[in-house]
């Protein structure tokens, strides 16, 4: 639909084009009247050339403007001053009352222009030229009757009247043409705002959509990546537990065996103090030695075989720390592995981590500490040797013992020696081996601690596998949606 006359420019031109054909009208109908008064006598050929003058010069005039421009304001000033003049000659000429009357009728379309300076300038002149003609005639050229006088006189009144409704109609129509289009405007305005909100609401719906499907995008990518990293963490977690199964078991077989090395380590202390005592009666029967030989070499026997089964024990002991580092070593790479599958793990997996840790601290312990009583039973060892050595050596010169006799009791002060640090050091056996029982025994708690740490987070991997194909269900049901909106918003392009 086409809204012509919604421009102004277009209102001006129209009512200009009714002003240009009113002035032409009300001049062929004047030239009329004067033509024929003219052929009748009463006017002069003068007077009809005046008239046909000025409404042929005027028309042409207003012609010439609408053709060249057809909203120029020139135009109803050029038509006012014709019709003034018109009117003027023709009211000086014509007694008649529509003579009068006739120049009104071209200024109603022009209420259209809503113009308060046109219409008062017309409504002034023509009332003071209507009254000013009518006076003059009436009262001073005395042309009228008394009651002719009062029909012109209201004429007049009626003119004035007239041209007041046209002066005032105007100014009211303008008014109200202004408050029309101010509130038109402001409704414009305001619709314009409105549009234009709904448009910046509808692009940052749009924009925020884009954002949302480049951030559901990466959802469904991250739910995709942590589903199957939640899958690997099962399962690594599953193996984990049966690692931890097979610790358990590894562990219970470190605790039998400490139990053997600490039931052998008491006999080796038996044996020691057995030993000691004995030592200490060779020292005492050192003053009577040449009394009492054959008790000597008897007793000489008697500890080289004990340091002999002495030796034979801290050698099944040094295989027991053999195997306890073997076990050692395992526990240290299953609790790296069990770190790292933790890591993987991330926040579920914190507690079974510190486990871990724990485990592998216990086990670098156990390593440690096993590794200190090989030293000790290698010393031990040596130690042992030398006892032997010494012993067998008592034997084969107790015939001698008569010149021999200050060589073997430095003998039996060496061997007394020896036999008070391996008397120490299976004590420290003894401490050491309590003390890798008591950790053993922690490693058993930790790993127990551990086994259900693990079942917790193989409860947590499970669940948080669900909940992740949830979330990437919801992910999918998601970036269809943002699609249809955004496929909407973008329907609001046109009107961007």
């Amino acid at each position: 639909m086409e809204f012509k006359y919604a421009d102004k420019q277009e209102q001006i031109k129209k009512i200009n084009r009714f002003l240009a054909l009113g002035v032409i009208v009300f001049s062929i109908f004047s030239t009329g009247i004067v033509i024929g008064s003219y052929l009748n006598g009463y006017r002069s050929l003068p007077y009809l050339l005046t008239v046909a003058g000025i409404m042929v010069v005027g028309n042409i005039i207003n012609l010439i403007i609408f053709k060249k421009v057809p909203q120029s304001t020139k135009l109803r000033v050029v038509a006012l001053i014709e019709i003034m003049i018109l009117s003027l000659l023709l009211s000086a000429a014509y007694e008649n009352d529509y003579m009068r009357f006739m120049p009104i009728i071209p200024f109603i379309g022009c209420l259209l222009f809503y113009d308060i300076k046109f219409s008062g300038i017309a409504t002034i002149y023509l009332v003071v030229m209507n009254w000013i003609v009518i006076i003059i005639r009436a009262f001073v050229l005395h042309h009228f009757e008394s009651e002719d006088v009062t029909d012109r006189l209201v004429s007049c009144l009626v003119i004035t009247i007239m041209m007041f409704i046209v002066w005032y109609t105007t100014l009211v129509g303008k008014r109200f043409n202004e408050d029309s289009l101010n509130r038109l405007r402001t409704e414009a305005e305001k619709q314009k705002e409105s549009a234009d909100n709904i448009l910046k609401i509808a692009e940052k719906v749009r924009k925020d959509t884009e954002n949302a499907m480049t951030i559901v995008d990466d959802l469904k990518e991250s739910s995709e990546v942590v589903r199957h990293s939640v899958n690997d963490i099962s399962e690594s977690t599953s193996q984990t537990a049966e690692n931890i199964q097979t610790q358990t078991m590894m562990t219970q077989n470190i605790q039998e065996n400490i139990e053997k090395t600490v039931e052998r380590s008491e006999h080796m202390v038996r044996v020691a103090q057995r030993s000691n005592e004995v030592n200490s009666r060779n020292m005492e029967m050192v003053k009577e030695l040449k009394k009492q030989a054959d008790v000597l070499a008897a007793t000489n026997a008697q500890v080289a075989a004990a340091m002999r089964q002495l030796r034979d024990n801290v050698g099944s002991v040094k295989n027991i720390t053999n195997t306890i580092v073997s076990i050692s070593s395992q526990t240290n790479l299953l609790a790296l592995n069990a770190s790292i599958e933790s890591a993987r793990a991330g926040e579920a997996g914190r507690g079974f981590a510190v486990v871990a840790e724990q485990i592998r601290e216990l086990s670098e312990n156990t390593r440690r500490e096993t590794e200190q009583i090989s030293t000790i039973l290698e010393e031990l060892t040596r130690n042992a040797d030398q006892t032997v050595e010494a012993v067998e050596k008592s034997v084969e010169v107790s015939n001698e013992q008569d010149r021999m006799i200050s060589g073997v009791a430095e003998q039996f002060d060496e061997m007394n020696r020896n036999v008070n640090e391996l008397v120490g050091d299976i004590s420290d056996i003894d401490n050491m081996i309590e003390s890798l029982s008591t950790a053993n025994n922690q490693i058993v708690d930790n790993i127990m601690q551990l086994s259900a740490t693990t079942e917790e987070v193989t409860a947590a991997a499970q669940q948080s596998t669900e909940i992740t194909e949830r979330n990437f269900a919801d992910s999918v049901e998601a970036q269809k949606l943002l699609h249809g909106v955004l496929q909407i918003s973008h329907q609001m392009d046109k009107y961007i």
